[in-house]
């Protein structure tokens, strides 16, 4: 057998060398610390980023609902607000319509709804019709009146 040359114990050394680099160029080289250690900042900072767009969402959120809660408060304060004040006109024309003279004994039924008075019932004669109206009409609050009062048959 021969005796390997320089050349060739070099030649070999430089094919083994190559094999082993194309080898470990196929393969990633593990992270180093510090290469972690940023893979895991970047992480955080990533997880840190999609809570916070979550609690704005929800700051939104809240935010919506809360101005929906306070517009249904409102709107049921201006609805206990109008049926206070439609009782209020209610009573002050059935009041006034007893002190009347001519409508005293008269069954008549006041109702308001939104500041418009209903009167339902029977009256004695034009004037008596006319003069409910007049009453109703010199409360504080009423809006218009819906005179409904029947001329009784004698």
């Amino acid at each position: 057998m021969k005796k390997p040359t320089t050349k060739s114990l070099l030649t070999a050394a430089i094919l083994a060398a190559s094999t082993t680099m194309l080898v470990a160029c196929g393969e990633p080289e593990p992270p180093t610390p510090g290469q972690r250690l940023d893979s895991a900042i970047d992480a955080t900072k990533e997880q840190a980023a999609q809570i916070e767009r979550k609690m704005e969402n929800a700051g939104a959120e809240a935010e919506r609902k809360g101005e929906q809660a306070s517009a249904q408060m409102e709107e049921k304060a201006d609805a206990i607000a109008q049926a206070a004040e439609d009782s209020t006109i209610t009573a002050e024309v059935k009041a006034k319509i007893v002190q009347a003279e001519n409508l005293k004994t008269l069954d008549i039924s006041v109702e308001t709804d939104k500041g418009v008075v209903v009167l339902t019932g029977q009256a004695p004669s034009e004037v008596a019709v006319a003069n409910a109206s007049a009453i109703a009409r010199s409360v504080e609050g009423v809006k218009d009146v819906d005179n409904r009062l029947v001329i009784a048959s004698r």
